[in-house]
């Protein structure tokens, strides 16, 4: 290899210095595979790392240990032992071992089939697979092993090779926020390993939509989470899991998608644009469960995997989605016993519908199976419910009250009284699971039967505390106790956390939601749900609280309940609770950039009170309240104008309002408007705006809306160059913005005095001011913000004439805006231009292709390099 002059040179290494393979298993059980493993390695001219390969005077502990630091890559095979615990450890060193390779590239094998697997082993792959930390392959012997290890170390070295090459880090290797893994099943999932195996096949053959159909309870979901973890070796960028039964309308669809990928809302662009600007180039594997209410949502999808070719995209449904390129697999009950295995002796044990039952009941009735005895009877029930999983689920928990002798009696009974009740359009099997279900309520107490239909009421589960709030009355006294026996009957599942939370599956809260409709209970149970979550919220309000963010975990944990409350409340025309609810959940909506998921609520609320406020003062008032929440929700996507439009709007609505809450609102619409007209580039009446929220929030003692105040008061002080004044609003706003825990306004507040140091030549200083804002951003992801902060950056090369440097962060700031659809910051904007000529004038011809470059970058990985370029010196990158 030569070198020009221009060039770096190179660490020239000795010929026996090569990339160290670091292998992992357990020893004895695995001796075989070891030997094939080292081969394999060694026939890539690389160098094994093995415990076994010399004798050494230390403990074996720090052994690998010390291997493991000098090594490159790692290398792990699993079949069934866990492996030695030492003494005083709480882990094996096998597991230590893997915990240890964080950070470096791993390769994971685990053999097949290995039916008595460890417990512990088997909880430390479902944990490597739910976290997503890494992805592993399957073999059943020594030669399948031998291949598949040098195929992949060849791919690894390949791709560290590319990667490390000109023009390499382009738009497609950008680093996403980890997507929201597949959850894993509690229990074993029986006789689905031939479906399981085909949907992985179909996905292996280029096939990237797949659509598994079948009735309610046939198992769709189990499947499609098996078939995740089967196939999560074969997608780089992982699994990325999207519930939808809660999702109210194909609109939503997209939304939800972003949710689960952790994509933050923001701006104007059309969200399929950005969506797929995040996942071009990437392969992965997105999971959407429960889609049958939302079909009108197909083309969406399609037009996504059209435009990202490395996606692929596995939907459950109850009916085909009809889509172009989908792949439909119908997922049919399990199977059960025929007439000939009926007759036969011990014939129907291993049939998968029975084998469900008995395990299902063994689980509630310690001991149970299936015995000369109650054979019959076991699988007169599986056959009763056509193998359907979840009534065989429902009716085996019945097994602690009743032998199977008795449970098959008593619900073939049920199904007799019900075989002319459904509906006559709905199919057999589904008509079956509804009588079971219906069979299951009668079986509960009049409180029980009551407590069911009205937790139906509750999106993504709720407290037990709520339950009680909500659910409680003369008819339900005793809501622990119902609650618990509903979980003893499986008609809910409890989620252990710090505060237990209870839930329903989809289908179990279809039923119960039809009980509660039949009690003529769902308006009272729905206003009751609305209530008492705008008043659990209640200390997330600005205005009346101070520590008001310290609230914002409670919001996100709640989000589907409080979500769902608004949607019922501006149904109801309820103006009131809604105002509560809206005002209380914007700031967190514009933080966490859920802003969307209420924006189709907020405007009819509106309306609704606008058309009363000549007669109602009362609805005038929630009228301002709501154009409030619609100027803020406007603010957030970019429409200025709207925004100050509404902002005029309810400053009109609270001319003659006085009460200080009302007041308080009032001056955050002021602070608002100027901030508005700022961005507009109109002046008048900036000033009187910003000065009259200012006085507002030192004369009430409001920390938000002093924090806010101030930065844009700083912000127009400097814009009109009065620099001692503006640093004094920014200090205090950065202050505030501290006590209160809010990383956007401290951002922007460390933000501006950046700027203002750059302006007055202290380039160390605003480099400094630039790396805490940007830890602040990357907190909170906010992408608006980090495109201010590279306009600034953008100029600070410019300064120390680092041309190239200043190229590509100017060019990421207008990439990263064009994918928000904001525009750029009147305080930075002088600044970006300038920045963007000169680096034009110095670089010429060469700049097109500089800007291109960072145009496709992580904008995130990008600002730390280029932090780091103008300190000097390496500036080590935080988490992206």
């Amino acid at each position: 290899m030569t070198t020009t002059g221009t060039q770096p040179a190179e660490t020239i290494r000795t010929p026996d210095q090569r990339i160290r393979v670091f292998v992992s298993s357990t020893l004895g059980e695995l001796a075989e595979e070891r030997r094939v493993v080292r081969a394999a390695i060694e026939r890539l001219h690389l160098a094994p790392v093995m415990f076994e390969l010399g004798a050494r005077p230390h403990p074996p502990r720090e052994l690998y240990r010390a291997y493991l630091r000098q090594s490159h890559v790692f290398l792990g095979i699993y079949h069934q032992r866990y492996g030695w615990v030492a003494p005083g450890e709480a882990i094996s060193g096998l597991e230590d071992e893997f915990r240890l390779s964080e950070g470096m590239p791993r390769l994971l094998y685990l053999k097949r089939p290995a039916a008595a697997i460890e417990p512990r082993l088997q909880a430390m792959l479902d944990a490597v697979s739910a976290q997503g930390s890494a992805s592993y392959r399957q073999f059943t012997d020594s030669t399948e092993l031998a291949a598949l290890v040098e195929d992949d170390l060849a791919a690894l070295l390949s791709e560290r090779f590319m990667a490390q090459s000109p023009g390499a880090a382009t738009f497609s290797s950008r680093e996403l926020a980890r997507p929201v893994p597949a959850p894993v099943p509690l229990t074993a999932t029986v006789g689905r390993d031939a479906d399981i195996a085909a949907v992985a096949e179909l996905l292996g053959q280029d096939v990237r939509l797949v659509t598994v159909t079948g009735p309610g309870g046939v198992g769709k979901t189990r499947l499609a989470l098996e078939v995740a973890r089967a196939v999560a070796g074969r997608f780089a960028d992982g699994v990325a899991f999207v519930p939808l039964e809660d999702v109210p309308g194909p609109e939503l669809v997209l939304p939800a998608l972003a949710a689960a990928l952790r994509l933050p809302e923001a701006g104007t662009r059309p969200l399929l644009d950005r969506l797929v600007d995040e996942l071009t180039g990437r392969q992965l594997l997105v999971v959407a469960d429960n889609m049958e209410h939302l079909r009108a949502a197909g083309p969406d999808l399609t037009g996504l995997l059209g435009r990202c070719p490395r996606l692929a995209l596995l939907v459950t449904s109850r009916q085909t989605l009809r889509l172009r390129g989908d792949h439909e697999y119908p997922l049919p009950p399990l199977p059960v016993p025929n007439d000939d295995q009926v007759t036969g002796d011990g014939a129907v044990d291993d049939v998968p519908a029975v084998s469900l039952f008995v395990q299902r009941a063994a689980d509630v009735r310690p001991g149970f199976a299936l015995t000369e005895d109650n054979r019959a009877a076991v699988t007169a029930i599986v056959r009763l419910l056509d193998g359907l999983p979840l009534a065989i689920e429902l009716a085996a928990a019945r097994s602690r009250l009743f032998p199977p002798t008795a449970l098959a009696g008593r619900l073939a009974q049920r199904l007799d009284v019900l075989a002319g009740g459904a509906a006559g359009d709905l199919p057999a099997r589904q008509r079956t699971l509804r009588a079971t279900l219906d069979w299951s309520c009668q079986l509960l107490t009049p409180a029980e039967q009551a407590l069911f239909a009205r937790l139906s009421v509750f999106a993504g589960g709720a407290t037990l505390g709520a339950v009680d709030a909500v659910c409680g009355d003369d008819t339900v006294s005793d809501v622990l106790d119902g609650v618990s026996s509903l979980l003893e009957k499986n008609l809910l599942f409890a989620d252990a956390a710090d505060e237990p939370r209870v839930g329903m599956l989809h289908v179990v809260r279809a039923y119960a939601t039809d009980l509660l409709n039949e009690r003529n209970e769902a308006e009272r149970l729905s206003d009751r749900h609305a209530l008492f979550y705008a008043d659990l919220i209640e200390p997330a309000d600005i205005i009346a609280h101070n520590d008001a963010p310290g609230s914002w975990p409670l919001l996100t944990r709640e989000a589907d309940n409080l979500l769902a409350a608004a949607r019922w409340v501006a149904t109801r025309g309820d103006i009131g609770v809604l105002a509560a609810l809206a005002r209380r959940l914007w700031p967190w909506l514009i933080y966490t950039g859920r802003v969307g998921e209420l924006r189709d609520v907020v405007p009819a609320a509106v309306d609704a009170a606008a058309d009363s406020r000549e007669e109602d003062p009362g609805a005038r008032e929630q009228a301002f309240l709501h154009h409030l929440a619609l100027c803020y929700a406007q603010t957030q996507t970019g429409d200025h104008a709207a925004a100050l439009a509404s902002a005029e709007r309810a400053l009109t609505l609270a001319a003659d309002t006085v009460d200080r809450e009302t007041a308080l609102l009032a001056a955050a619409v002021r602070l608002l408007r100027g901030a508005l007209r700022l961005s507009l580039g109109e002046t008048a009446g900036v000033a009187d705006d910003l000065d009259s929220a200012l006085d507002t929030a030192r004369r009430e003692d409001n920390a938000w809306l002093l924090g806010h105040a101030t930065l844009h008061r700083g912000v127009w002080r400097a814009l009109t160059g009065n620099t001692a004044g503006a640093r004094a609003d920014l200090e205090e706003a950065a202050g505030v913005a501290t006590e209160m825990g809010h990383d956007v306004l401290l951002a922007q507040a460390v933000g501006h005095l950046a700027t203002l140091d750059l302006l007055a030549g202290d380039l160390e200083e605003s480099l400094s001011r630039l790396r805490s804002q940007i830890e602040h951003l990357r907190r909170a992801r906010n992408l608006e913000g980090l495109a201010t902060a590279l306009d600034t950056t953008a100029a600070l090369a410019s300064q120390q004439q680092r041309w190239e440097t200043a190229a590509r962060a100017a060019a990421a700031a207008d990439a990263l805006r064009e994918r928000v659809g904001l525009p750029a910051r009147p305080v930075t904007r002088d600044l970006h231009d300038a920045a963007v000529d000169a680096t034009l004038q110095r670089l010429g011809d060469r700049a097109p292709a500089i800007r291109a470059a960072a145009s496709e970058a992580d904008p995130w990985v990008l600002v730390d390099d280029v932090l780091a370029q103008l300190a000097g010196a390496p500036y080590a990158s935080r988490g992206h």
